[in-house]
């Protein structure tokens, strides 16, 4: 009986270290690798008085080209937070390339007037944090915290054969 209390942790000792570990770094690395920061382009047409898409998404950390092309007359793009102010004229594409360094929301407005509702052309840059990763490492860890939990409980004491007998 003694030897199976002293085996029984050190196989799930062992099993932690040797499958459950190498899984959660696995899935971090899964994780990471599917986190990876992406190059973005996409186009935006600006006309009197909006600009499609409207709402711009990205996650945090990826580069991010935005072709610009005015339809009708001249449109600012400026994006507030980033200070991105591009001019575009009718007729031609614009390109411009940021990172995304910053998460949350952040307005786009026209910032040359393109007329009677100028301020009425708005839009909007969203940028995702990306909790992936976080959240695999956390799995990763806790995963193994709890292996070693149970293999460190040990087995519960039970009397030696004949014990209790009078």
């Amino acid at each position: 009986m003694q030897r199976h209390r002293i085996l029984q942790p050190l196989v799930l000792a062992t099993f932690a270290a040797f499958v459950v570990t190498p899984l959660a770094v696995a899935g971090v690395a899964a994780a990471d690798h599917a986190t990876a920061h992406h190059h973005r382009t996409i186009e935006v047409s600006l006309f009197q008085y909006g600009m499609d898409p409207g709402v711009i998404d990205v996650e945090q950390g990826d580069t991010v080209t935005l072709v610009l092309n005015a339809t009708d007359v001249a449109h600012g793009f400026f994006v507030d937070g980033y200070e991105i102010d591009v001019h575009v004229v009718p007729g031609t594409k614009v390109s411009y390339t940021f990172e995304a360094d910053k998460a949350g929301h952040f307005n786009i407005r026209c910032s040359m007037n393109c007329g009677i509702f100028h301020p009425y052309m708005l839009g909007r840059l969203e940028v995702r944090e990306n909790w992936n990763f976080v959240l695999a490492a956390s799995a990763a860890v806790g995963l193994t915290a709890l292996s070693l939990a149970f293999a460190w409980r040990g087995t519960p004491d039970t009397p030696p054969p004949g014990a209790g007998k009078t």
